[in-house]
This record gives structure tokens, C-alpha cells and sequence, in this order.
């Protein structure tokens, strides 16, 4: 079952991927591979994640796109502070938010919101999230063409997904993308020659 996010389409109903040939710095954030954040500038922010604060982003970042609502304060309160009294749970809480929101203040398009009970990420212009990217293609009810296949191979070429990364909750969401991927590529080899796509289909066996 595809996690609840709007597909996207071009006007004539074929899938156009906005992903360009040479992906995105400035304003991302990568899940595949090593997790990465990059600001405005371009600098590298992955390492000002301590491990709380890069839960507390991820677990909030992955409730979002699955639901499009986000995470209500109870749910995320047992995930990440477990067994905390109420009051400090919400120290600890309003504490790493508010980290967090300091290490992110420099990435236009990415904001950490509480809405209607929810603790949403938002992506918004010009802001690029490569896991964002893959869900389009992998809910597209139509076949890509090659250009957008190649496209999709490099966003996950870049290793597993939020690779050597492992909470009890994550599982879930790994074990979706990863089959999901996996499916799709393999499709995607039968539309190459074995002869002129030699390298790449090499390149997609080893992924795979």
C-alpha cells in the first residue's frame, strides 16, 4: 500500500519528474545514503543533527508525507521520550524543537510546524527532499519514460535508505521504500538494451 501523498502528473496524465540532471545542493535534504541537510548557502548541516534532534526531524519528516497530517504530541512524546514524566517529556520536547528549528532556520522551503494537533514538515519552493522525489514516481499510475527512470536511478543510487540509521520505528518505512524501489527498478530493466545500457544495468544490479 503506497503511503497517502497526491500524485503528480503532468497535463497530458504522462509522468515528468522535476528532478534535474544534476541534483540539488543548495536547500535539500537527502535521505538516501547518508543523511544530509544543506542551507541556503550550500553548507552542510548533518553534523549540527545530535541523534535526538535528527529523531525528533525524521520521525515527524516520515509521519507527514505517509499521512499528510504529521504526528499528534502523544504519539511523538512515546517514541522518542519513553517512560518520561509529563512535565519532562515536554521540557525535553520543547527543547529539541526548538533546536531544531534553530539548524533548519537557514533552508528556505523547510519548515517544522504544529497545526490542528499535528507536528508536520513542510517542503515548500525551492526546498528539494530526494525521498519527496521517489514517491512521485513510484505513485505515478503511468510508466516513465527512460529520462525520468534514469532520473529516479540516481536519486536512490546514492545507498540505502537513510542508511546505518536504526530506531525500532523506522523499520517500517525502510522495509516499504526498499521493496518498493527494488520493484520499480526492476521493471525499469526491461527497458534497456543489453548492449547499449550495459553500464547501466550493471550499475542497477549492484543497487538492487
Amino acid at each position: 500500500i503506497l503511503y497517502g501523498r497526491k500524485k503528480k502528473r503532468s497535463d497530458t496524465g504522462i509522468y515528468k519528474s522535476k528532478v534535474q540532471d544534476q541534483q540539488q545542493i543548495k536547500n535539500s535534504v537527502f535521505l538516501f545514503g547518508d543523511f544530509q541537510v544543506f542551507d541556503n548557502e550550500g553548507v552542510e548541516l548533518s553534523q549540527q543533527f545530535t541523534p535526538k534532534i535528527l529523531e525528533l526531524f525524521l520521525v515527524v519528516l516520515l509521519h507527514t508525507i505517509k499521512n499528510n497530517k504529521g504526528i499528534k504530541t502523544e504519539k511523538l512524546t512515546s517514541i522518542l521520550w519513553p517512560g518520561f514524566t509529563p512535565h519532562k517529556a515536554a521540557n525535553n520536547r520543547s527543547v529539541s524543537i526548538n533546536k531544531l528549528r534553530k539548524v533548519i532556520e537557514n533552508v528556505n522551503g523547510l519548515n517544522f510546524e504544529y497545526n490542528n494537533g499535528y507536528w508536520k514538515v513542510i517542503f515548500e519552493k525551492p526546498c528539494f527532499c530526494d525521498y519527496n522525489e521517489t514517491l512521485d514516481v513510484l505513485q505515478s499510475s503511468n510508466t516513465p519514460s527512460k529520462k525520468t527512470m534514469e532520473q529516479f536511478y540516481n536519486l536512490v543510487k546514492r545507498g540505502a535508505f537513510l542508511n546505518e540509521l536504526n530506531w525500532e520505528w523506522l523499520e517500517e518505512y525502510r522495509g516499504f521504500i526498499v521493496n518498493e524501489i527494488i520493484d520499480r527498478l526492476m521493471l525499469f530493466t526491461n527497458q534497456l538494451d543489453e548492449r547499449d545500457d550495459c553500464f547501466l544495468l550493471k550499475e542497477i544490479a549492484e543497487r538492487i
